[in-house]
Order: structure tokens, then C-alpha cells, then sequence
């Protein structure tokens, strides 16, 4: 009986140790997505907007209609595959992006959890359709981010859409969100999106990381809009994991 119970203490152990090893491996750099899997849905909302949205004019703006609802599979980081509901509605906006934000809520039928992503509802589905690649990257941007949360299994969850139907105010959301375990992991995903997809424009093999992490606020807005909510320690867990991340892409991409 002993034995066994040491047997069992032994690989409680371990169990732990290797949790703990999957925990530091997530906060050393980007959790990984799969960008094609983002790219085939977008693909698919963006045919269902060309292929005339339920009989609408195509000039026709967008506000206050449900969009799209979809699924895609993620892997988590302790090596699940799982769905994840994504449902796109519009808000009314008279913003230039095409997508205003995301977060979590339900699926319209069935009621289960989903991703939501908010476009703006401003835009007709020709405009979207007309700029497919703008289109493309902003909702590659969000999902990630909201994505890399569905992934993120060992960090806890903070929801500002909790119980609401509206997109928060910036005003709204204060240090406590920003500096949130969660939210790290996501805006580092969300920011190293956002500079290589700059650097994919006019990539040359010679970047230096180091050169473009001191230009960090040229490349990334959202570095910008959320640096200054950061605590110190958390500004550099993010700025060390999008260096990391773009050295091996950059070795990736020139291997």
C-alpha cells in the first residue's frame, strides 16, 4: 500500500513538473495558432458576403445584422484539439477599420460558448469583398487574439463583455485587464501578428530583431494603445516573447 502510494506521489510529481514546464513554455513567447485555419474561415465569410448576404443589396451597409457564424479547431496548449464557435455581428460605427473588436459570448441557436467578433457595421459587403486583404489581416489580428484565450488553458479568464452585449468603452477597461495573465499572452500574440505582418511587406533577410524591437511603436498600434496600462515586468514579457517569436520566424522563413 505503501508503494503504491509513493508510486502515485511519483507521478503526481511529475505531473506537476510537466504542467509547470508547459506553463513556462506559454509565457516565454506567442502561443502558436494555426493562421491557415483563421484564413479558411475568413475566406468563407468573406464568399458569404460576396455571394449576395441572404439577398441584400451588396451596397447595402451592414448595421445591425447578425453576419456569420462558423467553427474552427484549436489545439490548446496541453495538446487538446477543440471547437471553437466564432459568431460575427455588427456594431455601428463610423470608424475606417472593418473590424471594431471581439470577445466572448453564445452561438444564436444553440446557445454554446463562442468567440465574437464585432465588423463594423458601417461597411457594405462590396467594401469588405473590394478590400479582401485588409479585410483579411484585421480579422486574422482579432482572432488571434481571441484565439490564443481559447488556447490559453492555464491562465485565468477575464471577460470585459461578461453579462453585455456591447463592446466596452476604453474608459471602460482599466489596468486590471491590460496587466491580466491572460490578456498578456494575448496582446503579445496580437502585436507580433501586427509587426510581421508589416515586415512581410518589406521583408529582407538582413532584419535585425533587435532594430525593429526599438521601433516596436512604428510597427505595432496596439503596442501602442496598450503599453502605457503595462506594468514594467509586463511590458517586457510581452517585448521578449514578439522578439523571440519573429527570430524564429525570421529563421523559419530563411532556414
Amino acid at each position: 500500500m505503501k508503494l503504491k502510494n509513493r508510486d502515485e506521489k511519483i507521478d503526481q510529481a511529475f505531473e506537476e513538473f510537466a504542467k509547470k514546464a508547459q506553463i513556462l513554455k506559454v509565457a516565454t513567447r506567442p502561443i502558436r495558432i494555426d493562421r491557415g485555419a483563421i484564413m479558411d474561415l475568413t475566406n468563407r465569410l468573406i464568399r458569404s458576403l460576396g455571394q449576395g448576404y441572404w439577398g441584400r443589396n451588396p451596397d447595402e451597409p451592414l448595421q445591425g445584422l447578425f453576419i456569420f457564424e462558423d467553427k474552427i479547431v484549436v489545439r490548446t496548449v496541453d495538446d487538446r484539439e477543440v471547437e471553437v464557435f466564432v459568431r460575427c455581428k455588427s456594431k455601428d460605427s463610423e470608424g475606417w477599420k472593418f473590424i471594431l473588436g471581439g470577445g466572448s459570448g453564445k452561438t444564436t441557436i444553440s446557445n454554446k460558448p463562442a468567440i465574437i467578433v464585432f465588423i463594423n457595421g458601417g461597411n457594405t459587403p462590396y467594401q469588405i469583398v473590394s478590400d479582401k486583404a485588409r479585410f483579411m489581416k484585421e480579422m486574422i489580428e482579432i482572432l488571434a487574439h481571441e484565439i490564443t484565450h481559447q488556447e490559453d488553458v492555464f491562465a485565468p479568464k477575464f471577460d470585459p463583455l461578461k453579462k453585455r452585449t456591447t463592446l466596452p468603452t476604453q474608459d471602460e477597461l482599466d489596468d486590471s485587464y491590460y496587466n491580466n495573465p491572460s490578456e498578456v499572452r494575448a496582446h503579445m500574440r496580437s502585436i507580433f501578428e501586427e509587426v510581421r505582418g508589416r515586415l512581410e511587406k518589406v521583408f529582407y533577410p538582413d532584419f535585425e530583431v533587435r532594430t525593429i524591437m526599438r521601433q516596436i511603436d512604428k510597427y505595432s498600434p496596439i503596442w501602442r494603445d496598450v503599453s502605457g496600462y503595462l506594468r514594467e515586468s509586463n511590458k517586457r514579457i510581452i517585448l521578449k516573447g514578439v522578439a523571440q517569436a519573429l527570430q524564429d520566424w525570421i529563421e523559419e522563413k530563411y532556414e
